[in-house]
């Protein structure tokens, strides 16, 4: 009699008695088992098509120290490392320590782990984010078996696991926001600072961004959210300081410089770069491609004394590439940047260009990567049909010679190469979470976090480099599901609760 009564007050209360709470948790606990049964059969589906795990950077990307430094002098070469944040080269080379001769498959096996965080983590971001249970398994189930997820989850890069923190990061939030506990501001600040220390793009003002705006939002949690965020804060911070008390540069890459330059010098012809080096407007620097072999700067450059330390003085890795964290770098990419800033205001022009193409390259599919070419060659028609049907890319060609002797159709063609289902989705992202915070919904500061990541990573990775934007891409787009499970939850034709976020 208790109990009935007890379930009656919870039904006017809107509660969910004890049984159907249970009843939710087992349901919930079967799509989770059925989504990682999908994700360990597109494996094996994917295996016995001839995907395999792509290890070929290993030696020769600009962003790994020479694995020959990390296996005999790994200490010194994390700590002297300037050009990038450090964590993914400390991967590689433990990685290299504990799976000699074997590392491609302890690389595969790491993958295939945050695989698996990937798919329980997104699916349990939807479902705490009042995504419907069939909803949130279905557009889970569309990531993970998407050939796009099987390219970048087989390739050796940073861009896999800091999607993968990413979404982590944002369970961790709207869990803190829900139930608020010392544990996920710990998970969420080590996550957070993991993505800072494995890619430069999000700095460490991104991370400060989310810290002030969770004490804003709970400011009266303070002492459960700054003993979570202390020594995480204390470990980024701590690597800027070093390369500013090492190389005076306060970040966590040198090479901004370099990258910022394609964005104006490399916008204008050669031609024209040489008018302004004639006119004493730009160094003899921007005469030379960005990211070029030492050799062809000797001629305009001071030689930089030899420092002993092997990182730094070594000129070509042992695979031959270049070793773009050579100390000399420092310089040539702060000479490129002075350059580059010049060209900003004088030509601004062709920055827009930059800027054109930057944006339009972020809305390609990001499976149309060339350092995925290995594997995609394996999935063309397949990614062909998912981009079509689920991105709606309806043209994959660009003619690229275009762009000098009919630069108008050649923007008109890197249009029609982009996926426009993919811009509505950013488009209505931006939107909703606008409308969220303006209306202070109940939902809106669960989806802050999603929201300020997308708006940040969108304006600092097209503002500031062109090239690469699809790849940046790949990482936000999983950030985009809880905002496209919120609008379809909006066109069913029966009122929820859950989409109201009661």
């Amino acid at each position: 009699m208790n109990e009935r009564v007890a379930q009656l007050k919870n039904k006017r209360r809107g509660k969910n008695p004890p049984r159907a709470q249970a009843r939710t948790a087992a349901n919930q606990n079967w799509y989770l088992i059925g989504l990682l049964a999908l994700f360990g059969l597109s494996r094996l589906i994917y295996r016995l098509l001839g995907i395999k795990f792509d290890a070929s950077s290993l030696n020769w990307f600009w962003q790994f120290v020479d694995p020959q430094l990390l296996k005999s002098d790994f200490a010194r070469s994390i700590i002297y490392l300037h050009s990038q944040p450090p964590a993914m080269n400390l991967f590689l080379g433990i990685i290299l320590y504990l799976f000699p001769n074997w590392e491609t498959n302890g690389f595969w096996f790491c993958y295939l782990g945050l695989g698996i965080i990937l798919t329980v983590s997104l699916y349990l971001l939807l479902r705490n984010l009042n995504i419907l249970p069939p909803i949130a398994a279905l557009l889970t189930a569309v990531f993970i078996i998407s050939p796009t997820c099987i390219l970048y989850e087989n390739w050796l890069f940073y861009t896999y696991p800091v999607c993968v923190a990413l979404i982590f990061s944002a369970l961790c939030w709207v869990k803190f926001l829900r139930k608020p506990r010392v544990i996920y501001t710990l998970l969420l600040f080590f996550s957070l600072g993991f993505v800072v220390l494995m890619w430069s793009l999000f700095h460490l003002v991104w991370f400060l961004l989310l810290a002030v705006a969770l004490l804003v939002f709970r400011h009266q949690e303070w002492k459960r959210i700054i003993p979570g965020l202390l020594l995480p804060f204390l470990v980024v911070t701590g690597w800027y300081v070093k390369n500013w008390l090492l190389f005076n540069q306060f970040t966590a890459s040198t090479w901004f410089g370099m990258n910022f330059s394609k964005m104006t010098n490399s916008m204008l012809w050669y031609e024209e770069r040489k008018e302004l080096y004639n006119n004493g407007t730009i160094s003899a620097i921007s005469l030379i491609p960005p990211f070029s072999e030492l050799e062809k700067y000797e001629p305009i450059l001071e030689p930089k004394p030899v420092t002993g330390i092997l990182v730094l003085d070594q000129r070509k890795k042992a695979s031959g590439v270049p070793n773009f964290n050579n100390i000399a770098y420092i310089d040539i990419a702060r000479a490129y940047g002075r350059d580059a800033l010049k060209i900003l205001f004088i030509k601004p022009l062709a920055y827009l260009r930059g800027l054109a193409e930057a944006i339009g390259i972020f809305f390609i599919p990001a499976d149309n990567y060339y350092f995925l070419r290995l594997n995609r060659k394996k999935l063309k028609t397949l990614a062909r049909i998912f981009n079509a049907v689920l991105l709606g890319q309806f043209n994959d060609r660009l003619n690229t010679s275009l762009r000098r002797s009919n630069p108008v159709t050649f923007y008109l063609q890197s249009f029609t190469n982009t996926g426009f289902i993919l811009i509505a989705a950013y488009i209505l992202a931006f939107i909703y979470g606008i409308l969220l915070l303006r209306r202070r919904h109940p939902l809106s500061q669960s989806y802050f976090f999603l929201w300020l990541t997308l708006l940040y990573a969108f304006l600092v990775g097209n503002f500031t480099e062109v090239g690469e934007n699809n790849r940046f891409r790949f990482v936000l787009d999983p950030l985009l599901f809880p905002f496209i499970g919120l609008f379809i939850q909006s066109l069913l034709p029966f009122p929820s609760k859950r989409t109201r976020g009661e």
